[in-house]
């Protein structure tokens, strides 16, 4: 069976038309095809009339229309339980549709997944990236935050190649509405990765603003909700121990020693009972936030994206 490519777009009908225009007539050269599907998330812009019509190396090309404007994961997420629930196909690559994620490394994911004995994720892993100075610096501050607070470094992104038969448990996993690697990662799936290099967008900006991008991250971090909380709640509990401790040390000074100078252990004291009520306190709500997390209503994205849709259309 063909595999199948899923990319989101967002106005990027230009760069998705040359993007998928160059994989297709590689597809034909290697005597290969693949299905088509491309997730129109709320574009502002019409499509253009003549969008990848008479495109070669594809059986088919699908354009899902949301019915408004829901972000990258999401539109994910409803591609993915489309396909599920729609398609046949030996894998899923999902890929961006403006030239970053590069048309040599989609035929790169292809072959290290047929290489594989048994099938599994495989993410293209970032080897280097194009963006300037200061993101790369903020992005670094992220990710040693990421990585102390759920215990997982950040190696990828969306860029990868999926079983058609791993899509089962992802569809119904709640976190894939918030974020489809950290889903991966936090689900135990099964993955691996390849090095890559990040491409160029091939025309206009990257609609992503700073706000978008922080909602990006603070959407990963909380695929690890449970972790995070229990992290949290043991750093509050090691606080509240060393304070304690000193809350001691400085009640012993003034009772055995002639060091402290007048209102000292009285002024200090107040201090660090102040700070133990808030940390107890801080501890209290993060237990009480991961018990009720449990018990939340989910989105479940194979149940419910139908309501997203507005309109599945074949390009002829």
């Amino acid at each position: 069976m063909p595999n199948i490519i899923l990319s989101c777009l967002y106005d990027d009908w230009t760069s998705a038309a040359e993007l998928f225009r160059t994989i297709g007539a590689e597809l034909k050269k290697r005597q290969s095809t693949s299905q088509l599907v491309l997730i129109d998330d709320g574009s502002r812009e019409a499509r253009p009339t003549d969008f990848l019509k008479g495109v070669e190396g594809f059986s088919s090309v699908e354009i899902v229309i949301l019915r408004r404007n829901l972000g990258h994961q999401r539109a994910i997420a409803i591609g993915l339980s489309h396909i599920f629930e729609t398609k046949e196909a030996a894998s899923v690559v999902i890929m961006d549709s403006d030239g970053e994620d590069r048309p040599e490394d989609f035929f790169r994911l292809l072959e290290a997944y047929s290489s594989l004995p048994q099938p599994k994720i495989i993410f293209a892993e970032r080897t280097r990236r194009t963006e300037g100075l200061l993101f790369r610096f903020l992005y670094q501050i992220y990710c040693t935050l990421h990585l102390l607070l759920t215990g997982y470094r950040i190696r990828f992104g969306n860029f990868s190649i999926i079983p058609h038969r791993t899509l089962g448990c992802l569809v119904v996993d709640p976190n894939l509405w918030l974020h489809f690697a950290a889903t991966v990662v936090a689900g135990r799936v099964p993955f691996t990765t390849i090095p890559t290099e990040r491409g160029i967008r091939l025309h206009g900006k990257s609609k992503l603003n700073f706000t978008a991008l922080v909602i990006h991250g603070l959407s990963a971090i909380s695929c690890y909700n449970e972790i995070v909380g229990v992290r949290l709640v043991l750093t509050a509990l090691g606080l509240s121990a060393a304070l304690l401790t000193s809350l001691s040390a400085v009640v012993l000074i003034r009772l055995t020693t002639p060091w402290g100078i007048p209102g000292w252990a009285t002024y200090t004291a107040g201090i660090l009972s102040v700070m133990l009520v808030q940390v107890c306190l801080i501890v209290l709500v993060f237990a009480a936030i991961a018990i009720s997390s449990r018990k939340s209503h989910f989105f479940f994205p194979l149940q419910q994206y139908k309501l997203l849709i507005n309109a599945v259309e074949p390009v002829q």
